[in-house]
């Protein structure tokens, strides 16, 4: 099992356990998955984003908190549709995507509260 916050375009953040399978990460954003490092986590370098990779083609809504944390204004694209974090680790002796741990789930969850209230996620 791995747990992940999960951010969508507008409303609040959920956190989820997933069965860590390509099929549940692909439901979540919506099509293929894209794994990006967040470059305003750059204190937290283990901290994946998995997003959309055809956001463009199936016109998804901007997402607001994603796309800061991806340093849009740096990178060309925006973030765009549900964005979900989860930890760069290692299953197997392989590198994988792993649970978030407490410390990093919350500072992730106090961010979208605090920094991006709900009225600016809508």
């Amino acid at each position: 099992m791995m747990r992940v916050l999960v951010v969508p375009p507008s409303g609040p953040c959920e956190v989820k356990e997933l069965e860590n399978s390509l099929d549940e990460l692909q439901q979540l954003v919506g099509g293929y998955i894209e794994i990006v490092a967040p470059m305003e986590l750059r204190d937290r370098p283990r901290i994946r984003m998995i997003v959309n990779e055809d956001f463009l083609a199936e016109d998804l809504p901007f997402n607001l908190f994603a796309s800061y944390l991806y340093g849009y204004g740096t990178h060309l694209y925006p973030i765009l549709g549900t964005a979900v974090f989860a930890y760069q680790g290692w299953v197997n002796g392989e590198p994988d995507l792993i649970s978030l741990p407490d410390a990093d789930l919350i500072y992730l969850q106090s961010m979208v509260s605090h920094s991006f209230p709900s009225h600016l996620l809508v």
